[in-house]
């Protein structure tokens, strides 16, 4: 097992919206505004201005994003290849989650069907 990459992500998911704002920004540069518009959790939930400004900060601190000024009062932010890295692995193990459950839920239903009683009803 490789503990380094186990705690690179432990510190991705530390904070709850960085997945979701790299994986939005690994797609293409986004303005602040539409990244208040586009990030919210799965229950809808949308991120809130400070935490977003808090966010972003940090990840920009963390050389995983830069902000470019585009004019007097207009920033676009964009993933860099770093961020990039880490929206792969968050893929890999999305990607492995719905394998797993997939293969999870296969096996349940070959389970249940298993179980069940027959409802032939015997000759005699």
């Amino acid at each position: 097992m490789n503990l380094d990459a186990l705690r690179e992500l432990a510190v991705i998911f530390r904070h709850r919206w960085d997945p979701i704002i790299l994986g939005l920004l690994s797609d293409g540069p986004r303005r602040r505004r539409d990244l208040t518009q586009e990030v919210r959790d799965q229950d809808g939930e949308h991120i809130s201005d400070g935490v977003l400004s808090e966010t972003l900060a940090r990840l920009q601190d963390e050389g995983l994003l830069t902000k470019e000024k585009t004019g007097a009062n207009h920033a676009v932010y964009r993933a860099t290849p770093a961020a990039h890295r880490k929206v792969e692995r968050l893929r890999q193990i999305s990607e492995f989650a719905a394998t797993t459950r997939e293969a999870g839920s296969d096996s349940l239903t070959q389970a249940d069907g298993a179980r069940r009683p027959s409802s032939a009803v015997p000759e005699g």
